[in-house]
């Protein structure tokens, strides 16, 4: 079921005072994860990478490569079937499986359903976004084969799952089916603005890192709208991030490592939590939701 645009903006609300917590600053290996995901996040949205047949990562606009840390890695496979749409490829040792965000505010509220299905399977009393969770169902099959092909011959190859906005809330589902199916390879997830996917029982299991990935990094910046919604109580649901957080302070890029502070707690009035805004501003200026390392969505000329 999708909500008419008036009901979800309604939705935002005053964020509710959270424990303060202290923030503590990244290591260097932290920024560098950062930005080789943002990377590959950025590379997502070009379709010359996500389409059948495309064999290496290109990400070019403007006539310079807007995602040099990405460009030249080898297409594996592709995906596009509704929400989920990205790639897999091979940079390196490691792994890649990128999906996409939205390309358009209209398309995110096309899907974004906010209604909460049960995920017993994974947690007892866990319930998750319904909608992003199909995105990553239908096209699971295919890219757990793809990544079982690549294995072949490059046993224990690090694996990085990513994505940007809903593109981070598939990743998100994905990264735990995904370190499920390939225990020796290490799984890292790297999350940029993704909205609140779940309720509480959901990210206390995901906070105390019950599905075992290697290396989670949930991402926000400054006061992007997009990782506020949902409201921690609309909806007749309660929903709430998992910690930590990696918390972006500078409003405009490029954030230096410095810029970066990490926050254990799930919701923290020293990140997100603590900037509320309304989503109509992202609607009309989607700078912030944009702009996490790098440029990340609307790029032209890939």
């Amino acid at each position: 079921m999708k909500l008419p645009l008036l009901y979800l903006l309604c939705s935002i609300k005053s964020a509710v005072g959270s424990p303060l917590s202290t923030s503590t600053a990244i290591s260097s290996a932290d920024f560098n994860s950062l930005l080789q995901g943002a990377n590959f996040a950025a590379a997502a949205y070009c379709d010359s990478n996500t389409k059948a047949g495309s064999k290496s990562v290109t990400c070019t606009g403007t006539g310079s490569d807007i995602c040099p840390q990405a460009s030249g890695a080898t297409i594996l496979g592709t995906f596009s079937n509704s929400g989920a749409v990205g790639y897999v490829a091979r940079s390196g040792n490691n792994i890649v499986v990128a999906f996409q965000g939205s390309k358009s505010g209209k398309q995110f509220l096309d899907d974004f359903n906010v209604f909460q299905t049960p995920v017993d399977f994974w947690c007892s009393g866990c319930q998750v976004m319904g909608a992003f969770l199909n995105d990553w169902e239908v096209v699971s099959t295919g890219i757990i084969a793809t990544i079982k092909q690549a294995l072949v011959g490059h046993a224990n190859s690090p694996i990085l799952v990513l994505g940007h906005s809903l593109g981070a809330g598939v990743a998100t589902f994905a990264a735990v089916d995904i370190q499920g199916n390939f225990t020796s390879s290490p799984v890292t997830l790297l999350s940029y603005a993704s909205p609140r996917l779940g309720n509480q029982a959901w990210a206390d299991w995901y906070t105390a890192n019950g599905p075992k990935i290697s290396k989670i990094y949930r991402v926000t910046h400054h006061k992007d709208e997009v990782p506020q919604i949902p409201h921690k109580s609309s909806y007749n649901s309660v929903w709430r991030h998992f910690g930590p957080e990696y918390y972006i302070t500078k409003e405009d890029l490029s954030p230096a490592q410095s810029d970066i502070v990490m926050l254990a707690e799930q919701e923290s009035d020293l990140g997100i939590d603590g900037k509320p805004g309304n989503i109509t501003n992202h609607l009309n200026d989607p700078t912030e939701h944009r702009n996490y390392m790098i440029h990340l969505s609307g790029n032209t000329g890939c």
